[in-house]
């Protein structure tokens, strides 16, 4: 079984491992939050022994981070002995904490309970998800096979990996970085090809319409979202004519609305609009909401973009017809994979992600994006 320890003390590192080596254990090492972290999504663990005093990106943050993507059993080894300490790690999803100055034989009977705890439930949980399923995709772990619609799909075994590891963790946000080190059991140096080559052929195996691609666009969005959370989304700050950016926007959306036989009200000024900001990061957002506008629009089929001065800001907005949103659910709609039940329009299918990811983009550019609902 493999350990990943987290222990900024060389010496302690050093005690830890070499006993829990003579234990038949095989333990990885990490001195600060931020190896930490990548030696968690670069290879599978038994459990993990975290220190909370570690350089770069605090134990509290490390167990964070874990947690938004495993169960990994998480033994806390810190010096801080108050009760508030114990309550703050356990209650961040810690499952055992021991405090410093440690006995090596309690370290291990500790390992040994946490870990036989979580086999016995990693069992159930294993039986209990043996076939993952989202909409006509049907994944079994068991036999190793997919149908999409009931007619089996032949998928290469990398790509059978990137679609479990997407269905079980649907909510989870990865990087092509982690996505890499997850899949190929890797060090990801850089190289995007061989991730973007999987997700292609994956997307054209089971795709309705490859051209209108779901599944694609749903990883896109949660990588674009991954950047955007990490801090690694670098927009620039240029002078925008925001007029020409919306009319370009909805022209691309012509053919679409044509087909859907919407009506379509434009209120844009001829006049140049400027604002500060990144033109692709406002083009995405303006797409985002577009979409969701064709996506949840009434039965009639309308769609507004209008665009004025007010004061120092320049005001977009996307109207549609739809039944509405109700005020308790009206930030509801920019959290991660949140969607509504209604949709008008089910060939253009939502994921949830494109709310949240034009919220972001537009407060990382000193912007805001809300949704009003207006009396008819």
């Amino acid at each position: 079984m493999k350990i990943l320890l987290v222990e900024d003390d060389v010496e302690i590192s050093d005690m830890l491992k070499n006993f829990l080596t003579t234990e038949d254990f095989t333990v990885r090492t990490a001195y600060d939050g931020v190896s930490a972290c990548r030696e968690f999504f670069a290879d599978t663990f038994s459990l993990v022994l975290l220190d909370l005093m570690i350089p770069k990106k605090s134990g509290m943050e490390v167990m964070k981070t874990i947690r938004e993507s495993s169960t990994v059993p998480i033994i806390i080894i810190s010096a801080k002995d108050t009760d508030s300490d114990k309550a703050l790690g356990l209650g961040l999803g810690a499952d055992d904490y021991i405090t410093k100055p440690f006995s090596v034989t309690e370290v291990l009977a500790r390992i040994k309970a946490n870990i036989r705890r979580s086999t016995q439930y990693a069992a159930v949980e294993k039986q209990e998800e043996a076939v993952l399923t989202k909409g006509g995709i049907v994944l079994d772990t068991g036999t190793y096979s997919v149908t999409k619609n009931g007619q089996a799909v032949e998928l290469t075994a990398k790509e059978f990996e990137i679609l479990k590891l997407l269905m079980k963790n649907p909510k989870k946000v990865y990087t092509k970085e982690q996505l890499y080190s997850l899949i190929w059991n890797d060090v990801y140096c850089g190289d995007e090809n061989a991730v973007n080559v999987h997700i292609s052929r994956l997307r054209n195996k089971i795709e309705d319409n490859p051209r209108n691609p779901q599944v694609m666009e749903l990883i896109n969005q949660f990588f674009t979202l991954a950047k955007l959370e990490a801090g690694d989304q670098n927009l620039q700050r240029v002078k925008v004519n925001i007029c020409e950016v919306c009319r370009e926007n909805i022209l691309s959306f012509y053919e679409l609305l044509r087909q859907k036989e919407f009506t379509v009200d434009i209120g844009i000024p001829e006049h140049a609009l400027f604002a500060w900001g990144d033109t692709d990061a406002i083009h995405r957002i303006l797409s985002n909401l577009i979409s969701n506008a064709v996506r949840y629009g009434s039965e009639g089929n309308y769609i507004g973009m209008f665009v004025r001065k007010e004061a120092d800001a320049v005001i977009i907005e996307i109207t549609d017809k739809g039944k509405g949103i109700e005020k308790a659910f009206a930030e509801r709609v920019f959290e991660r994979l949140y969607t509504m039940e209604d949709s008008r329009n089910r060939d253009i299918q939502g994921n949830g992600l494109g709310l949240m990811i034009a919220r972001n983009l537009a407060r990382k550019m000193g912007g805001v994006c809300v949704v009003r609902q207006t009396a008819s």
